[in-house]
């Protein structure tokens, strides 16, 4: 490609006034695959003068860095301000001589050339880049220039069409979510549960629910030997002084009072050097932090673990089965149940896990209450603390409002919501099949194009 184009080729930026602003393109703004850029950031003159590379209008940037290569960032340089712009290090540069810089795109977005780029890559794991020498020495087929157009002009027209399909797939895929959120909010509110409520009327009010658990609550506590002697304090009541109606025998309560009375029902995991990151190891007992907390569902996500001897020392955090965890820091709020089938497991200082009283809430119906009613979305997100990172203590926690109906009647949201959920989960598959299905059939367009098949 050295021979019709230039690689990494200088770009001037001496006439231009230090405080000029100039376009700003970080490895981010650019799309995988459809060669789309975003620009919405701009840096002076002064401020690019070193340390990033630098493009013009026209130019192809080619991510060199995995994985951002394979991704397939690759892009036309659009028009800008001045002609002349900046950004990652990261990226080749291409400036096409006697090529067309679409024909360029479309020759380098095809996946079996980037699956030989990444063959060719050098390197450390993790900061593998293409050599200059493999885009310096790339063949590239050079027809006449109404060849080129032609060919870039029939798969424009071919790609339009797709594009038509992925915008319906994308409809689509945005309609399957806002049923979800539809479903849950239904869920947690007793919508979904209303014809149920009216063939099987509760037993009692939510004020006589409510003074039971409370009731028992405090009998629970007073039987356990080990508080012998220690006065008993009532749980923090919900955070909120007028709440929404309920449905009848429904209550609200708090975190704090649905959790079970035993030893470290409400913990949060170990700050400071009690854990620190260089422990983490590819062997032994699990660490259960942000990653493993997914959209209301567990994921072994990274399988950080620590040492047998580490676990011990640290065994009040351990996870339990069916415990309740949220994220407090970084990320904010995502939920999940701990699996019944958990192995050995602690969890992070950027957890904390509830152990609910089973004879009060299940585990589940609290997961959908805390990630889908919007009274305690609003306690959950209108509380966090701190500018820079923000987050949620045990304090806060133990206030959060949660409607809690009776056992028989939570059993049937759960029963009713996995089912309905299974129907957006069978969606899903088929949108994104589909999805998957037109990459392929883009990919299949460029390689007939290159191989002369379209022109």
């Amino acid at each position: 490609m050295g021979d019709v184009a230039e690689i990494n080729p200088r770009t001037d930026f001496t006439h231009l006034d230090a405080d000029q602003p100039i376009t700003f393109l970080p490895m981010a703004a650019v799309a995988e695959e459809s060669g789309a850029i975003r620009l919405t950031e701009t840096r002076t003159a002064s401020d690019v003068s070193k340390g990033f590379t630098r493009f013009q209008t026209g130019d192809v940037l080619f991510a060199k860095i995995t994985p951002c290569m394979e991704n397939g960032k690759i892009a036309i340089v659009p028009a800008v301000p001045g002609g002349v712009a900046a950004g990652s290090t990261e990226f080749h540069v291409i400036r096409p001589d006697v090529l067309r810089p679409h024909f360029v795109f479309f020759y380098l977005v095809r996946r079996a050339l980037r699956e030989d780029a990444r063959r060719n890559m050098s390197g450390s794991a993790g900061q593998l880049r293409v050599p200059t020498d493999y885009l310096r020495t790339l063949p590239i087929p050079v027809p006449p220039l109404e060849v080129q157009d032609q060919l870039v002009g029939r798969v424009e027209e071919l790609f339009v069409e797709i594009d038509d399909g992925e915008a319906a797939l994308a409809d689509a895929r945005a309609g399957v979510e806002t049923y979800r959120k539809a479903l849950l909010k239904s869920a947690v509110t007793g919508e979904l549960t209303a014809d149920w409520r009216r063939e099987n009327p509760p037993t009692e009010t939510g004020g006589d629910l409510l003074h039971r658990i409370l009731t028992d609550r405090r009998a629970t506590w007073s039987r356990d030997p080990q508080r012998r002697g220690k006065a008993y304090v009532e749980p923090k009541r919900p955070t909120i002084d007028q709440p929404p109606d309920l449905p009848e025998g429904w209550a609200w309560l708090s975190l704090a009072e649905i959790v079970s009375t035993q030893e470290r029902s409400f913990q949060s995991g170990p700050f400071g050097s009690s854990l620190l990151h260089s422990e983490f190891q590819a062997s032994g007992k699990l660490v259960i932090g942000i990653d493993n907390v997914r959209d209301g569902f567990f994921s072994l996500g990274s399988n950080h673990r620590i040492s047998p001897e580490k676990f011990d020392q640290l065994i009040k955090y351990k996870a339990r089965p069916r415990d309740i965890v949220i994220t407090v820091m970084a990320t904010i709020g995502r939920t999940c149940v701990i699996p019944d089938d958990i192995e050995d497991a602690i969890i992070t200082k950027h957890l904390y896990r509830m152990s609910p009283s089973t004879n009060v809430v299940l585990p589940m119906f609290v997961n959908l209450c805390l990630r889908g009613h919007p009274v305690t979305l609003a306690e959950i997100f209108g509380n966090t603390q701190g500018q820079t990172r923000p987050g949620l203590n045990k304090e806060i926690l133990e206030g959060i409002p949660i409607p809690v109906p009776p056992l028989l009647e939570q059993e049937m949201i759960i029963r009713r919501h996995q089912l309905s959920a299974q129907d957006a989960d069978e969606g899903t598959a088929i949108i994104e099949s589909q999805s998957a299905a037109t990459a392929a059939l883009r990919q299949s367009i460029l390689s007939a194009a290159f191989r002369g098949e379209l022109v």
